[in-house]
C-alpha cells in the first residue's frame, strides 16, 4: 500500500501524456501515441500476448498501434487509434469486449462497430470509456454505443438486458424544466419553462444542443457530454455518482435511460472523470444572458405578470430593474422602471406598469443589474392594448370530457398585441371544484375570430362563461355585460342503428339490435340511431358522421336520432365488395361520440339467372340463384317473386337459394291452367331491392302422362321413348324424364342463417334422369338411361327440379339378349333364307321381336366403301329362351357388286336392337360355274375334282357341291377354284350345284359331270427307250398301252411316266398311244432306269395300282464291226462290238443298215461296267473314251435341274475309282472288263 505519490522508475523518460487506471493495472499514453502497460495480467488485460507472468512490474509496449485515446477497468482495456479503429483486450466474462462472445483476449483485437447513420458502414471511433464491466464508445457522427453488463441500466438502453455486441443509444426526450409538471408559478400564471423538450409551452422553446462529443464511465454509471456542455447520465446511483437527482440524494436509483444532470445544466462542463463510486467535472466560466420576455403584451391598466427567460439568472448580487421605454407622440421620452425578482436560474419575474391611453404603443424593455445592462439575444418589446369583447361561441356546447374545438366571435382581437392568446371557461384559471386547468391556447383568425385549442375536461355537466386573453393574463369583457355561456354535457351513448320500422320487413325487426346494418353504397337511406343522452342536443346543431361525411339530423329525441345518411358511391375500393364505416353523432356539430357504431356500405349484388325459371303452381320449389355479390352483406336477405317475399340463403358469393311458395289454390283456379309470370328481385338488407326486370319466374300447371311407347327397353339404355299426355309445352326450361325414384346426393346444403330457421338440404340428382325433347304439347321424347333389370315409373319435369308421375308411365328395363350365332350367317340376296338365331335372354321381353339386317349403311367389300342404305327388319319367332327363327329379306346388291356385309341384330321391343361384335350377315350373288376338272371321275368316288368358276370366296361358311342329288363338302382354293372329293356314284352324267351357306344352291344346267368305270391296263409296247442327253440326239419313243375301259369323252387323256405326265391319244376302246418323255433323268451314272406307267382318262385320276413299267437307257455305242463288207447278195454275218448293247433287250434289238432295219442277236462284247456309281455324286460316264474332256447336261430327279460338269477322261475316271477303293480291295472286283458282241445278218 502506497499512501503518498511515488515515481515509477520503470516509466522514467517515457514522455507520458496520459494515464488510464484499471483495478489492478495501468495504461500509459506517450507523446509518440504509444501505449505502455504494467500491473496485473491474470486475464490478459495488459494486452502483451500469452505471457506466463500474472504481474508485470515494468511498463511494456502493448503493440505498434498509434493510439489517441484509451481506457482501463476491471481486468480489461481498450484503445482508439489515430485512424478511428477501436481495439479491445483482457477479460470478457460478461461480453464487455463487445466481440459477441465471452472469451478473454490476451492481445488487442479490433472491434468493428457499424454506424446506423452511415448505412451500417464501419464507424470511425473518436472516444472510448470503460466502466466496471461495460464499455462506451462515440463515433465521428456523434453516435454513442454501449455493451457489456447492464444490471443497473449502465448501457442506457431503457432496460437491464446485457449485450455482447455494441448497441446504439437513443437520446431523444432529454429535458430540463424549472418547475415540476403543472406547478403554479403565480395565482394567474400556471406555466413553466423547459429546455430540451417541445411538449411544454415556451415561445420559443429552449433547446439543448444534442450533438454528443465525449463519453465517461466508471463502476456501473455512464455519462455523455453534449456540444453545449450539458451532461447526460444513466446507470446506478448508489452514492449520488450519476448526479441525476442532485448532490444531496443518496438513495439507490437505477436510471435505465439517458437523463440530463440538472445541477450541472448551464455550468459549462468541459471534462468529466468517473470512479467506482464518485464522479468529478470541470466547468468553464459562467455567462448571464436573457433570451425572451413573456408575455410580450398586456392591457394599459398594467399588472400583467412578466417573466424574463435566460441562463444563469439566479446568481446575481445587487439591484435588478427592468425599464419600459418609448418616445411618445409629443416627442417626449417615457421610461418606467419596475423591480425584478429572481425566480429560478431560467427566469426573472415582475409586473407590467400601468399607462394611460395617450401613452398606448410599443415599449422597449431592458434589464439592468446594479445599473449595468444585461445582455439579451434579441430586442425585447412589450405591446399595450385595450381589452377585447366576446359576442358568442361556435358551438355553444361541448362534451365535458373536453377536447372540443371552439371558435369565439367578438371584437378587439388585435393581432399586433396578441402575444399569448388563450381561451378560458369560467372566471378562474383553475376549476375550484376539480382543480383542473380551465384555459387553452387560442389562435387569431381575424379581428373578430379566435380559434381555441380543444376545450378542457371538466368532468361533469355544467355551464361556464367563455372568455379570451391576448397575452395569457388579462381576459376579455362581455358585450352589454351579457356573459356568453358554454354548456358542458355528458357525451351521449350510442347503442345501435335501426331502420325505421315502416321501411323494414316485419320478421326482420327483432334482429335489428343484434346485427350490424348495411346499405348499398349508391343509396341515401333513413336510419335511426338509438342511444342515451340525446336530450342535451338540438336538431339544428346535431349532426351524424358516416365515414368522413356528415349529414343533418332530422329530429332528436332523448333516446333516438333520425338521420338521412348519404350515398357513398365509390367508397368501396379495388376488389372489395363492402366496407365497414364508423357512425358517430354530435350534439354540437363537431364533437362526435367516442364510441361509434358500425354501418356497412356494400355493393349491390347482381342476379344473372335463377334456376329453375319456373315451377308447378301446386308446390313449393327450391330456386337456385346465380349472380355475384351475395356475400357482400347479409341482414335478413329476401327474395321477392312479384309481390311475395321469400327467405334467401346464400351459400357463396355467387350462389344462393330461395324457396318459392306454391300458388294458393284460389290463384291456381283463377289462372285456369295458364302461366303466371312474376319478376324476381333480391335484397341483402331486407329493405333495398335490386332491379332485375330481366329475371322472372313462371308458375305453370304440372304435365301429365297417359301412355308410353315402347314400354320397355334394354338395361344399357338409349331406348327412344315417346310419352303421350298433356301440358308438355307449358314450360320449356330443362325438360327431363326420370326413370325410377332413386337419386344420388350431389352436395348437402347447410342452409344456415342468423335470421331464418337453418335447413339441411340434401341436393340430389335423380338417378336415371335424362334430357327430353318436346315434340308438341301432347308428345315428349327421351332416351332411356342405363339401369338394372327392373320396372320403373317415368316422371317428367319441365324445369329440371320438380317431377310429376302418373300411373300410366311404367317402363320395364330388361337385359338385352345376347346373339351367339346366326346359322347361316349369309345367304342369297333374294332372301327367304331360313335363319336360326342362337343366344341367350330371348325370353326377357317380347313386345315386338324383330331381326334387323343392316344399320343404316352397308359396307361394299369389293370396292371398300360404305354405302348409306336403310336397314331391313323381318319378324322373328321366339322358339325358346335361346333360339329365334326368322327369314332373311330381299336385299338387292349395289351395282357391280357381288357381296354385301350388313350388321345383324335383334330387338325384343321393336326399337332397340341387340348385337354383339362380329355378328354380321352377308348378302351375296351365287357363284358362277364354268367347268369341272376333271369333267368326270370313277364311280367309286374319292377322286379330287376342281370346279372352275368365280365367287367361291364371297362367302365360305358351309361350302357344299351337289353331284346330282349327292352332296359333298368343298374347299375354296381361291375365288375361282373349288376343290372337293367326288362321291361314290353310279355311271351317269349329273348336274353340278354349289352352295356357300349349306342352304342356298346355285344351279347351272350346262355344267355336267360324268361318272365312269375305272380303266384297267394290260401291256405296253415297247417297254423301253433311249434316254436323251444334253447335246446328244433327242429320241422320241412312241408307246402303245393296251387295256380295258379306255374310252373317254373328256378329251383329257394323260399318261404318266414316273412323275412326268404327257398327253395320251385314245386309238380305240383298248389302246392309248403316247410319246415317252425325253427329259427323264437317269439315276447317277446308271445307264438305265425303270419307271411305272399310269394313265388318266380325265387328266387327273391315274391308275395308281399299275404294274406296267418302262425302261429308259443310254443309247448304246458301236465301236466296230466285222467284216467291213460283203457280197451284194447279203446273208453276211456281221459282228458288232460296242458298249451298252445289253442295257435293254426285250427281243427287239434292231440295226439300221443303210435304211434297212434288221433284228440282231446278242453276243458278249467289250464294254466298261461301272455299276456302283452314286447318282448323287454327280459322276457320269464320259461321252467319249478317246477324246478326253467334254461337257454334259445332267438331269436330276426333281425335274430340269441342270448342272454343267467337266467330264474326265477314261483314264482319270479309272484312277479316281482306284484311289477311292484302294482302302478296300474287295471292291476292286466290281471293276471288270467284259467283251460283248452282237452278230447281225448282212443284207
Amino acid at each position: 500500500t502506497v499512501f503518498e505519490p511515488q515515481e515509477i522508475l520503470a516509466a522514467r523518460n517515457k514522455h507520458f501524456v496520459q494515464a488510464f487506471c484499471g483495478s489492478d493495472h495501468v495504461l500509459f499514453l506517450t507523446s509518440h501515441q504509444q501505449i505502455l502497460t504494467m500491473g496485473g495480467n491474470s486475464a490478459g488485460q495488459l494486452g502483451i500476448g500469452d505471457q506466463p507472468q500474472e504481474n508485470i512490474n515494468e511498463a511494456v509496449i502493448v503493440s505498434s498501434l498509434k493510439v489517441v485515446d484509451a481506457c482501463a477497468s476491471r481486468m480489461f482495456s481498450a484503445a482508439v487509434t489515430d485512424d478511428g479503429k477501436l481495439y479491445v483486450w483482457g477479460s470478457n466474462s460478461v461480453g464487455q469486449l463487445g466481440l459477441g462472445d465471452t472469451v478473454d483476449r490476451r492481445s488487442p483485437v479490433q472491434l468493428v462497430i457499424p454506424s446506423p447513420a452511415q448505412n451500417q458502414a464501419e464507424s470511425i471511433i473518436s472516444k472510448v470509456a470503460c466502466g466496471q464491466e461495460h464499455m462506451l464508445a462515440i463515433n465521428s457522427h456523434g453516435e454513442v454505443f454501449s455493451w457489456g453488463r447492464n444490471d443497473a441500466g449502465q448501457l442506457g438502453l431503457g432496460h437491464t438486458i446485457p449485450f455482447h455486441t455494441p448497441q446504439v443509444i437513443n437520446f431523444n426526450g432529454i429535458e430540463l424544466c424549472d418547475t415540476q409538471d403543472s406547478a403554479k408559478i403565480s395565482d394567474s400564471f400556471v406555466d413553466f419553462v423547459c429546455v430540451g423538450s417541445s411538449r411544454f409551452h415556451t415561445d420559443p422553446p429552449l433547446a439543448i444542443d444534442m450533438k454528443l462529443i465525449d463519453v465517461a464511465a466508471g463502476g456501473q454509471a455512464s455519462f455523455v457530454i453534449t456540444n453545449d456542455t450539458s451532461v447526460i447520465g444513466f446507470g446506478l446511483q448508489e452514492n449520488g455518482q450519476a448526479g441525476v437527482e442532485g448532490p444531496d440524494t443518496f438513495q439507490i436509483i437505477r436510471q435505465l435511460s439517458p437523463r440530463l444532470v440538472t445541477n450541472l445544466f448551464d455550468k459549462q462542463m468541459t471534462e468529466l472523470s468517473v470512479g467506482m463510486y464518485h464522479a468529478a467535472a470541470r466547468s468553464a466560466r459562467v455567462y448571464h444572458e436573457v433570451f425572451e420576455m413573456l408575455p410580450r403584451s398586456g392591457p394599459i391598466g398594467g399588472g400583467t405578470p412578466l417573466y424574463f427567460i435566460g441562463k444563469n439568472l439566479n446568481s446575481f448580487k445587487g439591484q435588478l430593474i427592468a425599464r419600459f421605454e418609448r418616445f411618445l407622440s409629443n416627442g417626449s421620452f417615457l421610461s418606467i422602471p419596475v423591480q425584478l425578482h429572481e425566480f429560478s436560474s431560467l427566469r426573472l419575474r415582475t409586473s407590467s406598469p400601468k399607462i394611460s391611453n395617450d401613452q398606448l404603443g410599443d415599449f422597449n424593455v431592458t434589464v439592468y443589474v446594479n445599473g449595468m445592462m444585461l445582455p439579451t439575444s434579441k430586442q425585447l418589446i412589450f405591446k399595450y392594448f385595450g381589452l377585447p369583447l366576446v359576442h358568442n361561441s361556435i358551438p355553444t356546447r361541448g362534451p365535458f370530457q373536453g377536447n372540443s374545438e371552439t371558435v369565439i366571435i367578438g371584437e378587439g382581437f388585435d393581432a399586433n398585441a396578441a402575444s399569448d392568446v388563450r381561451c378560458r371557461w369560467g372566471y378562474n384559471n383553475v376549476d375550484p371544484n376539480t382543480g383542473l386547468l380551465m384555459w387553452v391556447r387560442g389562435h387569431l383568425e381575424s379581428e373578430t375570430r379566435i380559434k381555441c385549442d380543444p376545450t378542457p375536461a371538466v368532468g361533469y355537466t355544467t355551464e361556464f362563461p367563455i372568455m379570451v386573453t391576448l397575452n395569457g393574463e388579462d381576459y376579455s369583457e362581455y358585450l352589454n355585460d351579457q356573459a356568453v355561456i358554454y354548456l358542458f354535457y355528458r357525451e351521449p351513448e350510442v347503442i345501435s342503428i335501426r331502420v325505421p320500422e315502416d321501411n323494414l320487413a316485419d320478421n326482420a325487426k327483432e334482429f335489428q339490435t343484434s346485427f350490424v346494418y348495411g346499405i348499398p353504397e349508391n343509396i341515401e337511406a333513413i336510419i335511426d340511431v338509438i342511444g342515451i343522452g340525446f336530450k342535451s342536443g338540438v336538431a339544428f346543431e346535431s349532426v351524424i358522421r358516416v365515414a368522413n361525411r356528415t349529414a343533418q339530423v332530422l329530429f332528436v329525441e332523448p333516446t333516438l336520432m333520425r338521420c338521412r345518411v348519404p350515398s357513398l358511391t365509390g367508397i368501396i375500393q379495388g376488389n372489395e365488395t363492402a366496407t365497414r364505416v364508423q357512425v358517430a353523432v354530435s350534439l354540437n356539430g363537431q364533437d362526435f361520440t367516442t364510441e361509434t357504431l358500425d354501418l356497412v356500405y356494400f355493393k349491390q349484388p347482381e342476379v344473372y339467372s335463377v334456376f329453375p325459371r319456373g315451377g308447378p303452381q301446386d308446390r313449393s320449389t327450391l330456386v337456385q340463384v346465380h349472380g355475384k355479390g351475395f356475400k357482400n352483406f347479409e341482414f335478413y336477405p329476401l327474395c321477392r317473386f312479384g309481390l311475395v317475399n321469400s327467405t334467401f340463403y346464400s351459400i357463396s358469393d355467387t350462389e344462393g337459394f330461395c324457396f318459392v311458395p306454391a300458388l294458393p289454390s284460389y290463384e291456381q283456379q283463377a289462372s285456369g291452367g295458364s302461366l303466371q309470370q312474376a319478376f324476381f328481385s333480391l335484397t341483402l338488407n331486407s329493405q333495398h331491392y335490386i332491379n332485375t326486370s330481366t329475371v322472372s319466374y313462371t308458375y305453370y300447371p304440372a304435365p301429365n302422362v297417359t301412355s308410353i311407347v315402347p314400354a320397355g327397353g334394354p338395361t344399357f339404355g338409349n331406348t327412344s321413348v315417346l310419352l303421350r299426355g298433356h301440358g308438355m309445352t307449358s314450360h320449356n326450361e330443362s325438360v327431363r324424364c326420370w326413370f325410377g325414384t332413386e337419386s344420388t346426393s350431389v352436395r348437402t346444403l347447410n342452409l344456415t342463417s342468423s335470421w331464418y330457421k337453418s335447413i339441411v338440404y340434401d341436393q340430389r340428382i335423380p338417378v336415371g334422369s335424362v334430357p327430353a325433347v318436346v315434340l308438341n304439347d301432347n308428345l315428349l321424347r327421351c332416351l332411356a338411361p342405363s339401369m338394372s333389370n327392373r320396372t320403373v315409373f317415368i316422371q317428367v319435369t319441365l324445369n329440371g327440379i320438380e317431377y310429376s308421375v302418373d300411373d300410366n308411365s311404367q317402363f320395364k328395363f330388361y337385359d338385352q339378349p345376347v346373339v351367339s350365332s346366326i346359322k347361316p350367317s349369309g345367304g342369297h340376296w333374294s332372301g327367304s333364307t331360313s335363319l336360326t338365331i342362337s343366344g341367350d335372354g330371348f325370353e326377357n321381353y317380347d313386345e315386338n321381336v324383330l331381326c334387323r339386317f343392316g344399320s343404316d349403311s352397308i359396307y361394299d367389300a369389293d370396292r371398300d366403301i360404305t354405302i348409306p342404305v336403310p336397314a331391313i327388319v323381318t319378324t322373328a319367332t321366339p322358339v325358346s329362351a335361346t333360339e329365334l327363327l326368322c327369314l332373311s329379306p330381299t336385299k338387292h346388291l349395289p351395282q357391280d357388286s357381288f357381296r354385301s356385309v350388313v350388321d345383324f341384330s335383334i330387338s325384343l321391343n321393336g326399337f332397340d336392337f341387340a348385337r354383339t361384335s362380329n355378328r354380321s350377315y352377308v348378302f351375296y350373288e351365287h357363284p358362277s360355274l364354268r367347268q369341272p376338272s376333271p369333267a368326270g371321275a370313277h364311280t367309286f368316288g374319292s377322286e379330287q375334282v376342281v370346279i372352275f368358276g368365280s365367287g367361291f370366296q364371297r362367302f365360305e361358311e358351309e361350302l357344299i357341291v351337289k353331284f346330282g342329288d349327292v352332296s359333298v363338302p368343298a374347299t375354296a382354293v381361291s375365288d375361282q377354284r373349288l376343290l372337293m372329293q367326288t362321291p361314290a356314284h353310279a355311271i351317269a352324267d349329273v348336274a353340278l350345284e354349289v352352295t356357300l351357306n349349306g342352304q342356298d344352291f346355285s344351279s347351272n344346267s350346262l355344267i355336267v359331270f360324268s361318272f365312269f368305270e375305272k380303266p384297267e391296263l394290260i401291256s405296253l409296247f415297247p417297254r423301253g427307250g433311249p434316254f436323251s442327253r444334253f447335246g446328244a440326239v433327242q429320241y422320241t419313243t412312241t408307246v402303245q398301252i393296251k387295256g380295258r375301259g379306255l374310252s373317254s369323252h373328256f378329251g383329257q387323256t394323260k399318261v404318266k411316266f414316273d412323275h412326268i405326265i404327257v398327253d395320251g391319244t385314245i386309238l380305240d376302246n383298248s389302246t392309248i398311244q403316247a410319246v415317252a418323255p425325253n427329259e427323264m433323268a437317269l439315276e447317277g451314272s446308271h445307264p438305265m432306269r425303270d419307271v411305272i406307267v399310269e394313265i388318266s382318262l380325265n387328266g387327273q385320276d391315274f391308275t395308281n395300282l399299275s404294274t406296267l413299267s418302262f425302261r429308259f437307257y443310254d443309247q448304246p455305242s458301236l465301236l466296230d464291226f466285222l467284216p467291213k463288207g460283203g457280197p451284194v447278195e447279203g446273208e453276211t454275218l456281221i459282228t458288232y462290238t460296242g458298249v451298252g448293247l445289253e442295257r435293254f433287250n426285250d427281243g427287239s434289238l434292231l440295226i439300221d443298215f443303210g435304211g434297212t432295219v434288221m433284228k440282231c442277236e446278242d453276243h458278249p462284247g467289250e464294254r466298261l461296267i461301272i455299276d456302283d456309281f452314286d447318282a448323287n455324286s454327280q459322276e457320269v460316264e464320259p461321252l467319249s473314251t478317246e477324246y478326253g474332256e467334254g461337257y454334259i447336261e445332267y438331269w436330276g430327279s426333281q425335274g430340269n435341274d441342270t448342272s454343267t460338269l467337266i467330264v474326265p477322261t477314261r483314264e482319270e475316271i479309272i484312277q479316281q475309282k482306284f484311289d477311292a477303293y484302294t482302302a478296300d480291295t474287295t471292291l476292286w472286283s466290281q471293276w471288270d472288263t467284259v467283251t460283248s458282241s452282237t452278230a447281225c445278218g448282212a443284207v
